[in-house]
């Protein structure tokens, strides 16, 4: 029976992956950038309102930082984050639904009802999405320097549509995190800090591991040579801490492992114009319906 205590930290670890993300891909936005981008909304706004003596010195303005942020970042970076979107879309928690849900996808595709088939595959998702606007640092120097020209010249015509253009410029990048494994690493993490006062408690948390590990097997985030090592060692811990042997170093050696899965699983994408819809969630253990359309699942999202 699992403890209740056990039962909150695992609410608690379900929440960690989100935050961490959000503030990990946070700090790496470029705030010049950042700032660029934003006022050059304002400038199209001030423009509109017949304010062309602040429209000059604000371009004047951007167009320095502009040029500071290239000779910054010149032979290091070719293009700097400026925004960026953080979410999850949860199809399926659990090995148990997973399994039965991607057996009854193969038998669907055996049949020959594809709708069917895709339905389910698109409900087999528990994953974070992190979506980074990705600007060129010489398209920003070079678009600015454009606008400062049309702007000299009273073009203003062009000058809009330049700054038009320099704000649908920047590339969207979407990487997808497999949440099962960011999640067993926190628990793993979590066990670390109960091995000594609490050891049966450290034992059902790395029984978490476990189901987290094969969930994301199941789900594609990992191969099947990958999660036979991880549970091999996973197993290890669990007898250990039955008999009270196991080590801190067993478990800082099952995180290590589980990161370097994590890592090889991101999978940056550019991201298309059009974002398909995300699976609709169901009841716990519910399969998804037929082949209706399809809402978006889960989905806390996070703008920078």
């Amino acid at each position: 029976m699992v403890l209740e205590r056990t039962r909150e930290t695992l609410r608690r670890i379900k929440r960690r992956p989100l935050e961490e993300r959000q503030r990990i891909e946070t700090q790496k936005l470029v705030r010049e950038a950042v700032y660029i981008m934003e006022r050059l909304g304002q400038v199209i706004q001030d423009l509109q309102a017949g304010e062309t003596a602040s429209v000059r010195r604000d371009v004047d303005d951007l167009l320095k930082r502009a040029e500071r942020l290239y000779n910054e970042h010149r032979g290091r970076v070719e293009a700097i984050p400026v925004r960026v979107d953080v979410y999850e879309v949860i199809g399926v928690d659990d090995p148990e639904t997973a399994r039965r849900w991607l057996d009854e996808a193969k038998t669907a595709l055996t049949e020959g009802r594809v709708p069917r088939a895709r339905t389910l595959l698109n409900v087999l998702r528990n994953e974070l999405v992190v979506e980074t606007d990705l600007l060129a640092l010489d398209v920003l120097r070079d678009s600015l320097r454009l606008a400062q020209d049309f702007l000299q010249r009273d073009q203003w015509a062009r000058f809009l549509e330049s700054l038009r253009l320099l704000l649908a410029a920047p590339e969207r990048v979407r990487t997808i995190l497999p949440k099962p494994l960011i999640e067993a690493r926190h628990l793993v993490t979590e066990a670390l800090s109960k091995q000594s006062q609490d050891p049966e408690q450290a034992r059902e948390l790395v029984q978490e591991v476990r189901r987290r590990v094969e969930l994301a097997r199941l789900l594609g985030y990992a191969t099947e040579a990958q999660t036979q090592d991880l549970l091999k060692q996973v197993g290890e811990v669990e007898q250990r801490l039955a008999k009270a042997e196991v080590s801190t170093e067993q478990l800082q050696a099952l995180r290590r492992e589980i990161e370097t899965t994590e890592e090889r699983q991101r999978e940056p994408v550019q991201a298309q114009q059009e974002e398909p819809a995300s699976p609709s969630i169901q009841a716990e253990g519910e399969a998804p319906n037929g082949p209706t359309p399809q809402q978006e699942g889960n989905r806390n999202a996070s703008s920078a």
